[in-house]
Parts: structure tokens; sequence; C-alpha cells
């Protein structure tokens, strides 16, 4: 009878050991209703089982979306945080399979990849698969904004775009002597050729189609117009557009987005304007006729002045006749 109970004894004692260092993870098992198990990684059971069921789904060959379909609904715990550990095994990690996975913000991979890749934070895109996306950088620009013009009075609207890597504040390559507030704007993209348009149905501007220009990394880009408002009233609208220009193999592409930056610019062309432009109208028709008056008055003189000088007869002539 003791010797049962020593044998049992030791088979309780090697059950217990083999247990212990099998799965270090879990550290008690709890009974009563339902019954629990607790893991030092917080993981549940299913956590546990879709870890433990995701290396046998390696080395069967299964995709990592089947297995993941199966067994991930209805675990507490994203797939993400508990790939963190490791179920133990002795054995190394399965090798890398010759493809190369997409990997997705929670771990899934793409089917036919024969290995379960994770990752803490989503990839950022290859340019392999954005050949052009390489083309696009990061810069500041500045504009003047004028609030008010003159009627038939051109003014300068300045456009200053400068990259990031140049260290350089686009303001500071306006001209000095615009009229208007100076506008700065962040975070615009840029390529190495990009489009700047200005345009307003009230106003009369030069160059009046969009202009392409090359911005250099190292060195800001500017763009001029001369606006001259042409109609009178409040919140008359200038826009401005700038549009970035992308090439792949030599080819210009059609923006998918085409234009990166738009502003609408009201300006105030005010009635004293028309006023003081009709005046000027007024005082060049009165100097006009003013003129022309003068000149029929200074002949009507010149040809009275000649009617009066018209010779009256001698006296020497007059005695001849009466000796007659």
């Amino acid at each position: 009878m003791r010797i049962f109970l020593v044998l049992a004894i030791a088979l309780g004692l090697g059950v217990f050991f083999l247990r212990s260092t099998h799965s270090p993870m879990m550290i008690e098992e709890t009974s009563g209703s339902g019954a629990e198990e607790t893991f030092e990684s917080g993981m549940d059971r299913l956590a546990a089982r879709l870890e433990y069921a995701a290396r046998v789904g390696i080395r069967s060959g299964l995709a990592p979306v089947e297995f993941e379909n199966q067994l991930a609904p209805g675990s507490q715990f994203p797939v993400r945080e508990y790939a963190r550990y490791s179920y133990p095994s002795a054995q190394p990690p399965p090798p890398r399979a010759p493809c190369t996975p997409n990997v997705s913000s929670t771990g899934s991979l793409s089917a036919g990849c024969g290995e379960y890749a994770l990752t803490e934070a989503p990839r950022r895109p290859s340019t392999s698969h954005c050949p052009y996306c390489s083309q696009i950088e990061n810069a500041s620009l500045a504009f003047n904004r004028p609030e008010r013009m003159t009627y038939q009075e051109s003014e300068d609207i300045e456009l200053v775009i400068a990259p990031d890597t140049a260290g350089i504040r686009p303001r500071t390559h306006l001209s000095d002597n615009l009229d208007g507030t100076v506008q700065e704007r962040g975070d615009i993209p840029y390529t190495l050729r990009m489009r700047a348009h200005l345009s307003g149905n009230d106003f009369t501007i030069s160059p009046s189609a969009p202009q392409d220009r090359t911005v250099l990394p190292d060195r800001p880009t500017k763009w001029t117009w001369q606006v001259r408002p042409q109609s009178f009233g409040d919140d008359k609208q200038l826009v401005i557009e700038v549009s970035t220009i992308l090439e792949i193999e030599g080819n210009t592409l059609p923006p998918s987005t085409p234009v990166i930056f738009r502003e609408t610019i009201p300006v105030d062309i005010e009635l004293w304007d028309r006023v003081v432009f009709m005046a000027a109208d007024i005082k060049l028709v009165h100097g006009l006729i003013v003129a022309i008056i003068g000149s029929l008055v200074t002949a009507a003189v010149w040809i009275r002045k000649r009617l009066k000088a018209k010779p009256e007869a001698t006296p020497s002539e007059g005695n001849d006749q009466h000796d007659n």
C-alpha cells in the first residue's frame, strides 16, 4: 500500500514538473463557475489557443488568414497585443518565406506567404508601389493679400514657395512694397515642378495663364502677377491656386488632386474710386471743350482784325476824280 502511495506522489510531482516547464506563462488555475486560466501576459484562453494555433498553422502550411478567421473572434485581445508574447518553445522560429508579405496594422498577411509576421505599428507604404510618391516633399508658402484696390490701378501680388529643406521663411523673400497683409501656410506638398495660377473675373491679370516653375530644394521660388481692377464693388474675388506636376518615365501625369492649395482673396473697389475716376474724365473733357472754344474765339478775333485792316481810298485818288 505504501508503495502505491509513493508511486502516486512521484507521478503527481512528475506531472506538476512537466506542466510547469511546458507552460511557464500560466501561473494559476481556478475552478468554479466556468474554469478560467490566468496568464502572466494577461491573455485569455482563446488568445493562447490562437497563438498556439498560429504555430501549428505555420508548420502545417495553412495560410494565416484561415486560422485567424477561425479563432480570433471572441478574443478580448487583438492579434498585435498578445503577439508580443511568444508561446514557449525550444524550437527556433520558422524561416522567412521567400515572398514579401503585405503586413497590415493588425498583423494579417497576404495569402500565399508561409510565415506569420507581426508589427507594432503600420508600415509606411513602399515607394516601389508608388513610383511618384518619392517626388513629393513638404514646403511652406507665403503671399500678399490686399484688402482693397483702386479702380484701374495696377498692383502686384506675389507668391513664394520655400521647401522645408531650405530652412527659409518664404515671407522674407516677398517684395517690401507690396500692398496688403502677408499670409503664410505650412505643410504644403511640393514637387520639382509646380504650377501657380491667379484668376478673377473683375480683374485684368498679367500673366493670365498658369505659370510653371522649377522648385529646387535649397532655395525659394517666386511667382508675380500684375492685377488691375475693372469693376467697382465689395468682395471682388481673386483666386490663387497651386498645383503639383508629377512625372514618371519622362511623361507628365495628370495629378489625381490637381490643386494642393487654393485661397480666395476678397478685394474691395469702393464707389469713391468711381467718383474720382469720373471726375478725372470730366476734367479731361472739360479741358478739351475749353481748348476747342478757345481755338474758335482766337480764330474769330483774327478774322475780325483782318476785316478791319482792309485799306480805304487814299486822298490823292479822290482829288484826281474831282479834277476830272
